[in-house]
């Protein structure tokens, strides 16, 4: 029996990377970096052979840019500086690439990354197979 696939589709999200307080523990509020505000970032769901389109926009008062850990895709989507200029503030950016594997990946700044990632610039992509479960 063969395995029905899923039609592939286009998955878009949006990203605004800012700086927002961050209540850690009852009483302690730190200033975090994140994406839409959130530590981790929002959860990026596709399916093997989708393309996702993310826009992300610098709300920070530094340079960013995303880099998907993990993923096989064109070097220009690739979140490098040796790629891509940096998302300067108050700039956009909008990345555009096929997911072609399934997999748990993360997503993460690629600038000035140990200031960005310690202070919450990070996510989670999900690609699930492009496949209907066979249940018996």
């Amino acid at each position: 029996m063969k395995t029905p696939t899923l039609q592939n589709k286009t998955v878009e999200y949006t990203l605004e990377a800012g700086e927002f307080p961050w209540e850690i523990a009852p009483g302690k509020t730190i200033q975090a970096w994140g994406f839409n505000q959130q530590v981790p970032g929002p959860v990026i769901r596709a399916n093997a052979g989708d393309t996702v389109v993310v826009r992300v926009t610098n709300a920070l008062s530094e340079p960013t840019m995303v880099y998907w850990h993990g993923i096989c895709l064109p070097a220009t989507m690739d979140g490098t500086d040796l790629t891509q200029k940096p998302i300067a503030p108050g700039e956009s950016f909008e990345y555009r690439f096929e997911v072609p594997q399934a997999g748990t990946f993360w997503y993460h700044s690629h600038a000035n990354e140990t200031v960005q990632m310690e202070r919450g610039m990070y996510g989670a992509i999900v690609v699930n197979e492009n496949s209907e479960l066979q249940l018996d």
